[in-house]
């Protein structure tokens, strides 16, 4: 013994939960606090409905830049789900007015901001440089709003060098894709990034009324 007090264990950031009972458990619990989340997607997977779900756990502030907030809503009623409270900002107050409506949501506490696609603001802001800055100002809003940022991307659509800039901040990364096999299309989800805990490898998802994945987790 040399008389030091043996070191205090390092707790584990807080967490939210997926609304998915086996994703939280693989990701210790849920989703940290704080967090951004990048979701890599084939257009054609059906990973929307992860966001959908997301935005059933909490109050959310929803930025779609492409789809009406009456058919993201129709879409809800029709797989069952039931949110708690959903803000849409939409049209050209989502394109363009990003900065503006973020604001605000620094005074609230505990909850989800998802921006669908963010693929625009990539397209929009052309250079690396600006995208961070976009970066930076949702990093702040999850700080000091104990929120989630989710932001939808559309794989092989843009720049290694903005999509690097991208992962490089997130703080967890699901991949999402879509491709046939045999008779049916098949949709596998891996999370190649998390925070403080070791990478998700690939698993298969069942989307449809619900969200189901495949616990044997035996894919090559």
């Amino acid at each position: 013994m040399d008389g030091k007090p043996p070191a205090a264990a390092k707790s584990a950031p807080p967490r939210h939960t997926t609304g998915i009972s086996f994703l939280d458990q693989l990701l210790g619990g849920g989703l940290p606090l704080r967090s951004i989340v990048v979701f890599l997607t084939d257009p054609v997977s059906g990973a929307d409905q992860f966001l959908y779900l997301f935005a059933t756990t909490r109050k959310t502030y929803y930025f779609s830049t492409e789809k009406r907030p009456q058919d993201i809503q129709r879409s809800m009623e029709e797989l069952n789900l039931l949110p708690r409270e959903v803000v849409f900002i939409s049209g050209d107050k989502a394109k363009y007015l990003l900065a503006q409506n973020l604001e605000p949501i620094r005074k609230e506490k505990d909850v989800n901001l998802i921006i669908d696609s963010f693929s625009f603001f990539l397209k929009a802001a052309g250079d690396v440089e600006k995208v961070r800055k976009i970066l930076n100002l949702i990093r702040d809003v999850t700080l000091a709003s104990d929120a989630i940022a989710f932001l939808s991307i559309y794989k092989g659509t843009h720049s290694k060098e903005l999509e690097n800039a991208i992962l490089n901040t997130s703080d967890v990364v699901f991949d999402i894709e879509s491709h046939i096999a045999g008779d049916r299309n098949e949709t596998i989800l891996s999370i190649p990034k998390i925070k403080g805990m070791a990478p998700v490898g690939r698993m298969r998802v069942t989307i449809g009324e619900k969200i189901k994945i495949d616990t044997s987790r035996d894919i090559a």
